[in-house]
């Protein structure tokens, strides 16, 4: 006879959920918001348990499986459409049954090996759950690392001139940023909206600024569509080397270590 442990089981489940979560949006480029993340994993976590503790009819299993893990997608990575939200939530559902399964099996390991007695004990089960955490964000951690050498994601410095105004940035290459304003056919930098200050100023929504050079552009944020105003700056560099696109303000206040977003075409 097999003994669980709830406590073991909801740190598990909360752990391998929200890492799942995580990767899932560092995956598809989604805005993360920290305390969805946590909300829909403590959800998760509370499914689980009551799946393998009352639940005993596998159509009920799985369509409820199905329900949590669509409402968990949804709340996770809100304003989601369409098939950004179908690829979200297969995405999340293979993430988690990877990362599951690996914890799951890392968990039997250790209580093989370890007796009831041991297992038992509160600080036995803390280093296990530690360890599992620990196993589980190398996982995380390997797979980032993977992603961004298939991608190939760097960083460039870009010099924007603006009225005369020199205000440089650090921007993320992005080799999915393929917006591009629709008249010329030039590529759009995206400024978040706490760099896109240091460069415009008072003008920052770019509604009163420089009509002449002011352009409406569409894009495509988090599988929502949206129009936002662009403008073309008097002179951009990156690393050096001129280039001639727009310049935007993307929906977002910051993005950690970048100012920005710049497209991997310029580039090439």
């Amino acid at each position: 006879m097999n003994t669980v442990y709830i406590d073991v089981l909801f740190l598990i489940n909360f752990t391998v959920d929200y890492l799942a979560l995580y990767l899932t949006g560092k995956t598809l480029r989604l805005p993360l918001h920290r305390w969805r993340l946590i909300v829909v994993s403590l959800v998760g976590a509370l499914y689980a348990l009551w799946a393998l503790l009352w639940c005993r009819h596998y159509a009920i299993l799985l369509s409820s499986a199905l329900c949590v893990c669509v409402a968990v997608t949804w709340f996770a990575y809100p304003r989601t459409k369409g098939w950004h939200f179908v690829r979200n939530s297969f995405l999340f559902a293979a993430i988690c049954a990877i990362l599951g399964g690996s914890v799951s099996l890392m968990y039997r390991v250790l209580s093989h090996f370890l007796s009831g007695a041991t297992m038992r004990d509160n600080g036995m089960k803390v280093l296990v759950f530690t360890l599992l955490t620990a196993v589980s964000g190398m996982l995380i951690a390997l797979g980032n690392h993977l992603l961004t050498d298939v991608r190939g994601t760097k960083s460039v410095n870009v010099s924007i001139c603006i009225d005369g105004r020199i205000t440089r940035f650090h921007l993320l290459v992005d080799t999915g940023n393929f917006v591009r304003e629709p008249v010329s056919g030039k590529c759009v930098i995206f400024l978040s909206r706490v760099a896109a200050r240091r460069a415009y100023g008072e003008h920052m929504e770019l509604t009163t600024f420089h009509p002449e050079r002011r352009r409406i552009i569409t894009l495509d944020w988090g599988g929502e569509k949206r129009l936002a105003f662009s403008i073309l700056p008097d002179r951009v560099e990156a690393d050096g080397k001129a280039v001639d696109a727009y310049v935007a303000v993307m929906p977002q206040n910051s993005l950690r270590q970048y100012d920005g977003i710049f497209p991997a075409s310029l580039l090439a």
